[in-house]
């Protein structure tokens, strides 16, 4: 139930302050870092509703295991490792650039030798946009059950939850490595020879 009203109360309250201090209290901050503030405070509001309604995503250790019962759980399990992992990535390029335009101010009148070029930025955001994509796409990729998944299912670990509704993403059963961290740890090797 707090997870339902979370969110609500903060699309209320503790964004709309936020927006309100960024638009009206903040008039020496530079344009490009107060965008870069709203657009992150956008991404939060919507990780926030995702998390909330559309994709409600529970652990179950010790198996490797996500069970979903949010409004597209009911999707192919694809599209929603897809929706989970293009949400957890969708703050990380502002703040990133929010800290790196909070940098650059601070060493703007040094000597630094961390003083970056624009190029030198737009190759680190250009970088880092790179390895989120083929983060995503990697998740996607390796989406799959555990060959035994409906032996799993039916065990009384569980069947209750299996019986509940919502979808099951299964992964590994205790103690064995599981498809997707192979595929996983295959794609993180063939991606870091680059």
């Amino acid at each position: 139930r707090i997870q339902s009203i979370f969110p609500i109360i903060c699309s209320l309250t503790v964004y709309p302050a936020n927006a309100y201090l960024l638009l009206v209290e903040s008039s020496t901050m530079r344009r490009q870092l107060k965008v870069a503030y709203l657009i992150n405070l956008v991404a939060h509001i919507a990780f926030d509703w995702v998390y909330s309604f559309f994709l409600r995503m529970y652990g179950l250790p010790p198996y490797g295991l996500f069970y979903c019962d949010g409004i597209i759980c009911g999707m192919n399990k694809k599209i929603i490792m897809g929706a989970i992992a293009t949400s957890m990535i969708s703050v990380i390029p502002t703040f990133y650039f929010i800290m790196m335009g909070m940098h650059q101010m601070v060493v703007a009148e040094s000597e630094s030798k961390w003083k970056l070029s624009c190029k030198m930025q737009l190759f680190l955001y250009a970088s880092l946009s790179i390895i989120l994509i083929i983060n995503v796409v990697g998740f996607v990729n390796n989406t799959q059950d555990v060959a035994n998944f409906w032996e799993l299912v039916n065990e009384p670990e569980l069947a209750w939850l299996s019986a509940r509704g919502g979808t099951l993403l299964l992964f590994g059963e205790p103690g064995v490595r599981s498809e997707f961290v192979n595929g996983s740890s295959y794609l993180a090797e063939t991606y870091s020879i680059f």
